[in-house]
């Protein structure tokens, strides 16, 4: 039976993963498979997170949130979207355009500040230029641990090169606690 692959968050900001055949006894992997950079200023100098893995044909694809600046003189770090695969979970190779979704230049947008928590799915029924189709929560107040986050959509013909869609967001919280 071919093992199971469990991709999970470990403070210091560093992904591991367990293997399981029967799903209940998990063996962790040692040592991270993605890290952050610890380099400043990068898009991923202060952590990663958020993983979102898809088994596609022979290859392993994540995409994942990196916490990091836009430049030097930043007061606050942004989140913004990387990519990696792997074809066997263990030795991930991290796009080199990183980040592939990055948050919008216009301060009045609902993704000025952050771009986080992907979901991603292929859909091969899809037209080509949308066969990969992405929601993600989308942050306007900088330097704000909690804020309105509102619910983006993307799409792309290959998981790297992402459109916006127009009219976004595609979901905004109600008059309660203001978190989607």
């Amino acid at each position: 039976m071919k093992p199971i692959r469990l991709f999970f968050i470990c403070m210091l900001c560093n992904f591991f993963f367990n293997t399981s055949i029967a799903q209940i006894n998990w063996t962790k992997h040692s040592t991270p498979v993605l890290s952050r950079s610890a380099v400043f200023p990068d898009w991923k100098g202060l952590a990663t997170g958020d993983a979102f893995v898809i088994h596609d044909n022979d290859t392993l694809k994540m995409w994942y949130s990196g916490v990091g600046w836009l430049t030097a003189t930043d007061d606050c770090p942004h989140v913004r979207m990387g990519y990696a695969w792997s074809v066997d979970g263990i030795i991930w190779n991290e796009f080199a355009g990183n980040p592939v979704l990055d948050i919008s230049a216009d301060t009045s947008q609902f993704d000025s500040d952050g771009i986080e928590t992907p979901t991603v799915i292929k859909d091969i029924s899809a037209p080509v230029n949308e066969r990969y189709k992405l929601w993600y929560a989308g942050r306007k107040a900088s330097c704000q641990p909690i804020n309105d986050h509102q619910i983006g959509y993307a799409y792309s013909a290959d998981g790297i090169n992402w459109i916006k869609y127009i009219d976004n967001p595609v979901l905004s919280p109600g008059s309660g606690c203001g978190l989607v």
